[in-house]
């Protein structure tokens, strides 16, 4: 896996943890959206901002004071009276920054905190409220990352050693030895800030190299079972995944050998999404908070009332990897729109939040596949019961197997859902759709008793 690790991402210190805890809280407790981008109430919008945004400081900065998170001396000013918000302003920063690069790390966490978040830093950078706040900040900090903190204890040729790969690589005792080498080697043990720090960075760097293990194994698992199983069989068969429009819901008809294609660059393509997802995180926010200074129109987009931004950033690595797909399967079927900025995907936000769902929806049907051949197996003795029934049921492993597998490769990918089709934005709701429509499926028992619990 080519990855630069010198981008990855610092993971957070206890005390960040802490401070993360805080601004959660007051996000949870916060009304911002509600307030602020209700369509029924069109005028008045810049006080509503405001107010909204005068309470969430507030609110950080109470229980800033009330932990042990910040510094006496910035305890001791605020209390005294400094409490303008430009002296909030590094306090702010900071905490805004440890909530984005926890977000990064845990995707699927505070989904609708990080939302606000977002919003109101858009608003912070509108002319009128900037100055009705006298501050020059758009509180949006760099995020911090492996490369910087090497960076600052001059460690940073720790990022071509040769042993960096090992430790990488390497599970259970074998990586603490290769972590303690890599340590002695660039940080004496008597110097222990540095060390701490140093260590701190290498595990960041195998965090960051196991999320995006994680993420993409089931991705190439799908992908190789339909490359060597489904593709060479014949269009005859009964599990042939040849789809036709109006039938069992597809909107688009295909050939066997034409879905097993359209399957196929639609798994890559998420794999190579989910390998470049960092990137993707960093466009998005660059997008809407940083080049785009914040600016939005706000539409009706037939789902809805939303922020509406350019995201050229976004579109562009968008772009690029639809194109790296196409090239590594030598065609493409389907059509290449990808929808950003627009009725469809309004924003960066609701562009990144599809992508980073793409492991839930893959990973469950991997997982329920790896039970269902425990629990079948001879050797197994653990479920008796469980596997008398589903062999009463399904015969046998691999005619379940087949089942779930040709009818996810059919109909996960027919173009369903509400605004589906063969676009690139399209794949991904005919896959969720699939996702709604599990508990209607014939071997639906299987998944729930394999401890299925839901996608999301």
């Amino acid at each position: 896996m080519s990855f630069n690790y010198g981008n990855c991402l610092l993971r957070l210190t206890d005390l960040e943890r802490q401070k993360l805890q805080l601004v959660v809280a007051a996000l949870k407790v916060s009304e911002y959206t509600d307030d602020v981008d209700d369509h029924r109430r069109p005028h008045g919008k810049d006080t509503r901002m405001l107010r909204s945004m005068y309470e969430l400081f507030d609110t950080i900065t109470g229980l800033a004071l009330a932990s042990d998170a910040i510094p006496r001396s910035l305890k001791e000013a605020l209390v005294s009276g400094d409490t303008t918000l430009t002296a909030l302003v590094p306090l702010l920063e900071e905490f805004f920054e440890i909530f984005r690069r926890h977000k990064q790390l845990n995707p699927f966490s505070n989904r609708s905190e990080y939302g606000k978040l977002m919003m109101v830093l858009q608003d912070v950078q509108r002319p009128t409220i900037a100055r009705t706040l006298k501050i020059t900040s758009t509180l949006v900090l760099p995020l911090q990352t492996v490369g910087g903190a090497l960076e600052r204890i001059h460690c940073a040729d720790v990022l071509a050693d040769p042993g960096l790969k090992p430790f990488l690589r390497a599970c259970g005792p074998k990586k603490a030895e290769e972590l303690n080498a890599l340590l002695d080697r660039y940080a004496p043990k008597e110097d222990g800030p540095r060390r701490d720090a140093l260590e701190r960075a290498l595990r960041s760097a195998d965090d960051v190299r196991q999320f995006l293990l994680t993420n993409t194994s089931a991705l190439k698992e799908l992908r190789e079972t339909l490359t060597q199983e489904f593709a060479p069989l014949d269009a005859s068969s009964p599990h042939g995944i040849a789809i036709r429009s109006g039938k069992g819901g597809a909107c688009f008809s295909h050939s066997h050998l034409a879905q097993c294609a359209y399957v196929r660059e639609s798994l890559q393509l998420w794999e190579n999404v989910q390998h470049d997802i960092f990137e993707l995180w960093r466009a998005a926010e660059t997008d809407m908070l940083v080049d785009g200074r914040g600016e939005y129109s706000f539409v009706n987009t037939g789902q809805g009332f939303h922020r509406m931004c350019q995201a050229p950033q976004s579109y562009r690595i968008m772009s690029r990897l639809v194109q790296k797909t196409e090239s590594s399967l030598g065609g493409w079927v389907g059509i290449k729109v990808i929808h950003l900025g627009d009725r469809d995907v309004p924003n960066p936000l609701v562009f990144i939040d599809k992508y980073t769902i793409i492991p839930r929806i893959v990973t469950p049907v991997v997982h329920t596949l790896t039970e269902l051949h425990r629990v079948f197996s001879e050797q197994s003795e653990t479920y008796p019961g469980l596997r008398n029934f589903l062999r009463a049921k399904y015969h046998s492993y691999e005619e379940l197997r087949l089942m779930i597998l040709s009818d996810f490769f059919r109909h996960a990918f027919d173009g369903s859902g509400d605004d589906g089709g063969s676009c690139i934005d399209g794949r991904l709701t005919s896959a969720w759709n699939w996702c709604h429509q599990l508990d209607k499926k014939p071997y639906y028992d299987a998944f729930v008793l394999t401890g299925f619990n839901g996608f999301d």
